[in-house]
């Protein structure tokens, strides 16, 4: 479970990264427009910072969960191949 969190975690901060970068480099200007229509109290900087940590929590639980629930469905697939079925009886009533 510790390593499902932690690739879960760097997926999302590579997520949020490019995320980042690409608003930065392609949309720096109409958030410098965002920053000025807020009365300037907040910068471009805390704008994408906050884009990145809100894009790594919401991608990291989101693979997360799809994650673990591909982890569910392999375990029950597992125990049900090693289960062998129960084989119906022969009767002696033909």
């Amino acid at each position: 479970m510790k390593a499902r969190f932690v690739s879960s975690l760097v997926f999302g901060v590579i997520a949020a990264a490019a995320l980042t970068v690409f608003a930065d480099k392609f949309r720096h200007a109409a958030l410098m427009a965002s920053a000025a229509k807020s009365g300037g109290h907040q910068t471009v900087t805390s704008i994408l910072a906050d884009g990145f940590i809100g894009t790594t929590v919401g991608v990291t639980a989101l693979v997360f969960v799809l994650a673990t629930l591909g982890a569910r469905r392999q375990r029950r697939a597992a125990i049900r191949q090693a289960t062998p079925s129960p084989r119906r009886r022969v009767s002696a009533w033909r």
